[in-house]
């Protein structure tokens, strides 16, 4: 990512963590002069995304499987 898209990126989760909503949060950084793209719903893609990444990124390591089955299923033909 270039720095030009991580400074626009924090600047988007600082006021997300503020409580701001996404028109809110485009709204804001197109008065404080940040080159983002014209729909606000850009601003949610880029929420929704990061926010997965986190949650599959910060997901528990499983050592060990326990108490699992196999079953065999037929396929007609």
């Amino acid at each position: 990512m270039s720095k030009d898209r991580r400074i626009i990126h924090n600047e988007i989760f600082r006021l997300y963590n503020k409580g701001l909503g996404y028109k809110r949060i485009h709204r804001n950084m197109v008065e404080n002069g940040f080159d983002v793209a014209k729909s606000s719903t850009t601003i949610d893609s880029i929420i929704k995304k990061r926010l997965k990444r986190e949650a599959f990124l910060n997901q528990p390591i499983t050592n060990e499987y326990r108490n699992y089955d196999i079953e065999f299923l037929k396929v007609a033909t």
